[in-house]
């Protein structure tokens, strides 16, 4: 699903851009959803982690938040970009499951180390979440899962 001539960046998944438009991830769970920006020079980038650490002796992997938030920041480094500021989506207690904790913890801890500020959070709970960054103006659109006798119904936030 793509919105406003944007890119889905799926679970493992990464993206960075200097295009205006939007990335947009579905389906966050337990997975955390990070996004970093640099708003002088318009560089964005945002990646869909499933697990919060890697395996160090393995090529690093955009399915973990620690190697992938890693590998977002130094491709958003080599399209321009300087000053990051960042954005944690996602990291739902989903199933009765501490990973969503797990990965929230792990993204956080690689975001101290690589001196990103983080600016905005959405985590926690035990919903689902869909995504939109706009690389525009670096905000980012949340729509949370409400289930409602037997039915689903979406709210919307703006961090």
């Amino acid at each position: 699903m793509e919105e406003d001539g944007g890119r889905e960046v799926t679970i493992g998944d990464y993206a960075v851009t200097t295009d205006s438009g939007v990335l947009t991830a579905h389906g966050i769970g337990s997975c955390v959803v990070v996004s970093i920006y640099d708003r002088r020079k318009k560089v964005g980038g945002l990646i869909h982690a499933l697990l919060p650490k890697q395996d160090p002796k393995v090529v690093k992997s955009a399915k973990y938040a620690d190697t992938g938030i890693e590998l977002l920041w130094e491709e958003s480094k080599r399209e321009g970009g300087v000053e990051f500021e960042a954005k944690i989506v996602g990291g739902a207690a989903m199933f009765g499951s501490n990973t969503g904790k797990r990965n929230f913890q792990s993204a956080l801890k690689k975001l101290r180390e690589l001196n990103i500020k983080l600016i905005a959070k959405d985590i926690g709970g035990a919903r689902g979440r869909n995504c939109f960054f706009y690389i525009n103006s670096g905000k980012m659109r949340i729509m949370h899962s409400i289930r409602e006798n037997f039915s689903v119904r979406w709210v919307e936030k703006t961090i």
